[in-house]
C-alpha cells in the first residue's frame, strides 16, 4: 500500500483507540507482530496432518486485505517460514464500475474480486 494509505489506516486506528498523541506510535510494530504471528501459525499448520492422516498440502487463510495486499503484511513472513511454497493472494475491492479493474487496484493480489460500491456490506 502507499504510504498515504498506510498513514490513513494508522490515523483511523489512533482515532478509534482514543490516542491523539503526535508522539511515537507502536501501531506499525503491533501490526507487524500480528502478521508474523498469523504467518507462523499458518507455517505450523503445514507441518501437521489432515484429519485423514495425510500431510497438509494446501491451506486457505482468510484475512483482511491489509494483511496481504501488494504481497505485504503476512506474505514476507510466509515466504521466510515456508520457503518454496506457492503463496497466492486474493482480495476483494469495491468499485463504481466493475467491468474493468481500476488502475489503483491493479497488482494488489494474485486474484481480485471486484464488487459494486452499492453492494450490501455485512462486515
Amino acid at each position: 500500500e502507499s504510504s498515504e494509505e498506510t498513514d490513513a489506516m494508522f490515523d483511523m486506528m489512533r482515532m478509534i483507540s482514543g490516542v491523539h498523541s503526535d508522539g511515537p506510535s507502536y501501531y506499525a510494530e503491533a501490526q507487524a507482530l500480528k502478521d508474523a504471528t498469523m504467518a507462523w501459525s499458518i507455517a505450523r499448520a503445514f507441518s501437521g496432518t489432515c484429519p485423514d492422516g495425510n500431510p497438509v498440502k494446501k491451506l486457505v487463510h482468510y484475512n483482511g486485505n491489509y494483511h496481504s495486499d501488494n504481497r505485504g503484511g503476512i506474505i514476507p513472513y510466509l515466504e521466510e517460514y515456508l520457503p518454496g511454497k506457492r503463496i497466492a493472494t486474493v482480495c476483494c475491492i469495491r468499485q463504481d464500475d466493475i467491468s474493468a479493474l481500476d488502475e489503483e487496484n491493479a497488482g494488489r493480489a494474485d486474484f481480485i474480486i471486484a464488487v459494486p460500491v452499492d453492494m450490501t456490506m455485512t462486515y
